[in-house]
C-alpha cells in the first residue's frame, strides 16, 4: 500500500497533500465560525464569562433579581452562577420536552453535550431567561426584535396563515434585518391571546442552525405582580415550533411557580 502511495505522488504529484491541506482549512474555518457564532449568537446573556453547568441535585435555590425574589429546584438551572443563593444580574433556566422536565440524573458524555453547553437551540430543550429591561449587557437580540415594538415590526408586513396555526408575518425588512443580522432566513411568527400577543422570531444561520426566541416582554405578564425592569423570554430550536402552545404555556407556568414559591 505504501509503494502504490508513493508510485502515485510521483506520477500525479502532492495532490493528495494539497487535498488534505485544503481540507483542514476548511474544517479550521467552520470550527472557528461556530466557536464565534457560540459567543455572538446562542448566548441569551451574551456573558462569555458565564459558565454552564448542568447538575442532577434537588436542592432549592432562593435568588433576587431586580428586587424580584424566586426559589427553585438547581437542577432547572442552566449556569453554575445561578446555582447559589442570592443576588444575581440575570436567572436562566431550562426544562426538557416535553413538560418542561428538570435535569434529574447524572449525564453521560453524548447527553451532557445537549445541555452543558452555550448553543441554546438544541432540539427538545427550552431555555427560558428573566432579565433586566434596561441595561441590556447581558441580552442576546440578534435580529433587533427586542429593540422594537410591535408595531413596528408588524408595519408593512404581509399577514397570512403560518404553520400549527400560528399567524406569519412576511416583512421585506426581515431579510435586511433591523439590526446587525447574521441569518440569511428569518421567520416571523405572531399569535393573539385575549389580553397579550405573543411573537415568535425564527431564523436559520450559515450553519443550518435552527432557532426561535419570543420576542421579550414584561415578567408581569408572567407572574402576575409588579416586576419593574424585568423581561421574561425563551428560546428553543425551530423543528420544536410545533409544540409552541405547550411550550409557552408550560415555560410561563414554570417561571410563575418559581415566583411565588419565592415569596412564601
Amino acid at each position: 500500500m505504501f509503494k502504490a502511495w508513493k508510485d502515485s505522488q510521483r506520477r500525479n504529484g502532492p495532490w493528495h497533500i494539497a487535498v488534505l491541506l485544503m481540507v483542514g482549512i476548511g474544517v479550521g474555518i467552520i470550527g472557528l465560525y461556530y466557536l464565534l457564532s457560540k459567543k455572538l449568537i446562542y448566548c441569551p446573556m451574551g456573558d462569555t464569562r458565564a459558565k454552564f453547568e448542568t447538575t442532577f441535585e434537588k436542592y432549592l435555590v432562593s435568588s433576587t433579581v431586580g428586587g424580584v425574589k424566586f426559589r427553585f429546584p438547581v437542577n432547572y438551572t442552566a449556569f453554575q452562577r445561578n446555582q447559589r443563593s442570592g443576588q444575581h444580574p440575570w436567572l436562566v433556566f431550562q426544562g426538557l420536552l416535553p413538560d418542561l422536565k428538570p435535569n434529574f440524573k447524572e449525564l453521560g458524555i453524548a447527553e451532557k453535550s445537549k445541555l452543558d453547553d452555550c448553543d441554546f437551540f438544541i432540539g427538545n430543550k427550552v431555555v427560558i431567561a428573566i432579565v433586566p429591561r434596561k441595561p441590556r449587557q447581558h441580552w442576546s437580540d440578534r435580529g433587533g426584535a427586542d429593540k422594537l415594538t410591535v408595531d413596528r415590526m408588524l408595519s408593512g408586513a404581509e399577514e397570512i396563515a403560518g404553520p400549527f396555526g400560528l399567524r406569519e408575518h412576511r416583512n421585506p425588512k426581515l431579510k435586511e434585518g433591523y439590526d446587525t443580522h447574521p441569518f440569511p432566513k428569518v421567520w416571523l411568527y405572531s399569535h393573539h391571546y385575549p389580553k397579550r400577543q405573543t411573537l415568535f422570531y425564527c431564523w436559520r444561520d450559515k450553519l443550518l442552525t435552527r432557532g426561535c426566541y419570543i420576542k421579550a416582554e414584561p415578567l408581569t405578564n408572567v407572574v402576575g405582580a409588579a416586576a419593574p425592569n424585568l423581561d421574561f423570554k425563551y428560546y428553543f430550536h425551530r423543528d420544536d415550533l410545533k409544540h409552541w402552545q405547550s411550550i409557552d404555556r408550560e415555560a410561563r407556568a414554570l417561571v410563575r411557580s418559581f415566583y411565588k414559591s419565592g415569596q412564601k
